[in-house]
């Protein structure tokens, strides 16, 4: 069955995932993570895209862009090509890294890009590398809270912060109460690339439960792969039991 087109935003933001193969690490050095922002400096210069947060961890990347001179595929793909052409010289391999189909969800309003933009932030915190978001070297949110100034890529910091006050000193005081706050609770994003993939795949969230076993398994593998998401979240979201998504997996292991 042929894959159901990406969805196209009509205000050109989207929140971009990219993950290594099976989870590999792809991101495991400076000079790794150094080389794929220089990858994106390049062409953001060439204004493919305007980038407004960012994280790089081990085996996946985040980004939260809007696209510019080239469509979203064309830009997505100079970025892979490029930073693989690297990585496979530096470990002297060969192959592919990330995962074929990397996750796009549509920025749909300002009160999402929000959103977005604390979820991104809040990676390294929410994998335990660090207590605050902005003590995590390769993320852009310390150059939001102004603790550092030339940022490795063009940045758009103005756009979000504007969202929350005029005042550029007010404004960074609430996008920090709303970053590091008590209501950073919402899963929206998480919630956003689930139905992304349901969607490409033509299947309603409430008739996930009642597919065929293997058909079922598959969908739940591809949502646990390109979303990071934990079990018992996923069983929330979905509104399937744990045992069910644990089984998914342990029967792509059996075969």
């Amino acid at each position: 069955m042929p894959r159901k087109p990406r969805e196209l935003s009509p205000s050109g933001y989207y929140h971009i995932i990219l993950r290594g193969i099976n989870k590999q690490t792809v991101f495991a050095s400076h000079q790794e993570k150094s080389y794929f922002l220089k990858v994106l400096q390049r062409m953001g210069k060439e204004r493919e895209y305007e980038i407004y947060a960012y994280c790089l961890m081990n085996n996946h990347a985040h980004l939260l862009i809007k696209t510019g001179s080239k469509p979203l595929d064309v830009s997505m793909k100079r970025i892979s090509v490029s930073y693989v052409y690297f990585f496979n010289k530096l470990h002297n391999r060969s192959g592919s890294l990330f995962e074929n189909r990397y996750t796009s969800v549509v920025i749909k309003d300002e009160v999402q890009l929000m959103i977005c933009a604390r979820y991104i932030h809040n990676n390294p915190v929410k994998a335990g590398l660090v207590k605050k978001p902005q003590h995590y070297p390769w993320s852009s949110y310390s150059y939001y809270l102004g603790l550092a100034w030339e940022s490795p890529i063009p940045l758009n910091t103005k756009t979000l912060l504007s969202f929350y006050h005029s005042d550029i000193n007010q404004a960074i005081q609430y996008l920090q109460d709303f970053t590091q706050g008590e209501v950073y609770k919402d899963p929206a994003p998480l919630t956003d690339c689930i139905e992304n993939i349901l969607g490409q795949e033509s299947v309603l969230p409430e008739k996930l439960k009642h597919l065929p076993r293997q058909r079922r398994d598959e969908i739940i593998r591809r949502i646990l792969a390109q979303t990071g998401a934990k079990v018992k979240e996923l069983s929330e979201i979905l509104g399937i039991s744990t045992a069910i998504i644990y089984n998914s997996n342990r029967s792509c292991d059996k075969k």
